[in-house]
């Protein structure tokens, strides 16, 4: 009898565990979006060179302790990655066509500048406390520090500099080519932003 209970017990627990974990739904996830173009705009963008940033930023964010009791402070470890793209917005130059003298005249070129950049953003290690949460207000407010971080970098950096040295190189293949078509160019020096 005894041994008949507990095949019992124990068909009636297998039963038990098959049944509840058996049953489990998988996790469901429904996406859905809508694209909306909101607009277009016509432009004349020189990209001549792109530059890829890693950066690690340790975010701590602390408030007086309520009651003097409870923590009240959040902080994570974010890693940027991001592409910046240097280069010249033509819209802001002028140009002169002579058709009679076969010449084109590019002037107020303007100076490199900053046209892009591109983040991606990840975030570890996110702790908060109970009176202090992450909300999405921090995460717009972290991306907008992150890029404001590597936009510094990239003005500190020599991608400007580059980025008219590769202008420069554009430049002299568009003589070179208004030269072979019997067209003659004078363009003006590129400079770097002051």
């Amino acid at each position: 009898m005894d041994i008949l209970l507990l095949v019992l017990g124990f068909l009636l627990g297998a039963l038990l565990v098959y049944f509840f974990m058996g049953k489990r739904k998988t996790k469901t996830v429904r996406f859905d979006a809508t694209i909306i173009l909101e607009k277009i705009k016509s432009v004349s963008k020189l990209i001549t060179v792109e530059g890829n940033y890693s950066e690690v930023i340790h975010y701590n964010e602390s408030r007086p302790k309520w009651l003097s009791l409870i923590p009240n402070h959040k902080k994570a470890i974010i890693m940027v990655k991001a592409k910046a793209m240097v280069g010249f917005d033509l819209t802001k130059a002028e140009f002169e066509v002579n058709l009679e003298n076969h010449s084109i005249s590019i002037s107020k070129l303007p100076s490199a500048e900053i046209l892009s950049i591109e983040p991606n953003i990840e975030y570890y290690d996110l702790k908060d406390s109970a009176l202090n949460r992450f909300k999405p207000d921090d995460y717009s407010a972290i991306q907008k520090q992150a890029v404001e971080l590597i936009k510094q970098k990239v003005e500190e950096g020599e991608l400007p500099k580059l980025a008219i040295e590769r202008g420069k190189d554009h430049l002299k293949l568009v003589a070179e080519i208004a030269k072979a078509n019997g067209w003659k160019i004078e363009i003006e020096q590129l400079k770097l932003k002051s």
